[in-house]
């Protein structure tokens, strides 16, 4: 199973989402814990994921970063 995230582009200059997409090849289950990081600002979390990830599919977590970021800012993150 893996996991990839983002900052994505908002309508605002600065954004306090992630998005999660399931890059594997198979559906990552609810419960699973997410792991990410935003190396430039140096924030870092985790969450649960509520519900399956399908493979392709892409979960947004709202108001994740405690600052806002520019959006498109790389993040990394991986399932534990």
């Amino acid at each position: 199973m893996l996991i990839a995230c983002r900052v994505p582009a908002g309508e605002a200059s600065d954004t306090t989402n992630l998005a999660f997409r399931n890059i594997g090849d198979k559906p990552i289950p609810g419960g699973t814990r997410v792991l990410w990081q935003v190396k430039s600002t140096g924030q870092s979390g985790q969450f649960v994921l509520p519900t399956d990830l399908p493979v392709g599919k892409e979960l947004t977590a709202a108001d994740l970063l405690k600052l806002g970021v520019p959006a498109k800012t790389g993040c990394l993150s991986k399932l534990s």
